[in-house]
C-alpha cells in the first residue's frame, strides 16, 4: 500500500501550545510530553472519525505499540501541530505514524509511529476493522487506504 521509505501524506489532527510545566531542568520539553502529544494526535484522529458511532458500543481501538523519534528540542515558548496518517491496515491492526512540528522552528521536530487494534471490550478480542470505519478513515485522509 504505502512505500516505507515515502513519508506518508500526514493530517494536521491538532495544534498544542507547549506550556511552562512541560520544560525540565533542561530547559526543553521533557520526552515524557511527546508522548502525550501523540496521544493527543490519536485521539482527535479518532474524533474526526467518530469512531464511536462507527464501530459499536464496545469497540474501541487500543494501542498494541508506539515509538517517538526526536529530532529536535522544542522549548517554551511554541506551539506544536501535530499529523497523524495511516501506513498500513491489516485485519484488525492499523499502523500510522506521527509528526510533530514546531512553528517557531519552522521544522519537524519528532515523528513516531504506531499500531493500533480494533478491540471489543466486551469480548476481550480484537476483531476485524468494520468497513464503514474503514471507509471514514479513507473520506477523513482524502485518500485510498489500499487493501487490508
Amino acid at each position: 500500500m504505502t512505500d516505507p521509505l515515502v513519508e506518508p501524506p500526514f493530517l494536521e489532527v491538532a495544534q498544542v501550545d507547549v506550556q511552562w510545566g512541560d520544560v525540565d531542568r533542561m530547559q526543553h520539553v521533557n520526552n515524557v510530553v511527546y508522548f502525550r502529544w501523540l496521544e493527543t494526535a490519536r485521539t482527535r484522529y479518532f474524533e474526526r472519525l467518530a469512531f464511536e458511532q462507527l464501530a459499536g458500543a464496545t469497540v474501541y481501538p487500543i494501542l498494541a505499540s508506539v515509538q517517538c523519534n526526536y529530532r529536535a528540542q522544542v522549548r517554551y515558548p511554541d506551539r506544536v501541530r501535530l499529523g497523524f496518517a495511516t501506513v498500513r491496515i491489516g485485519t484488525s491492526a492499523v499502523a500510522h505514524a506521527y509528526r510533530v512540528e514546531s512553528e517557531q522552528q519552522q521544522r519537524v521536530v519528532a515523528t513516531g509511529l504506531g499500531t493500533w487494534v480494533c478491540f471489543d471490550y466486551a469480548a476481550q478480542k480484537p476483531i476485524p476493522l468494520p468497513a464503514t470505519l474503514r471507509q471514514a478513515m479513507e473520506t477523513v485522509e482524502g485518500r485510498s487506504l489500499g487493501s487490508g
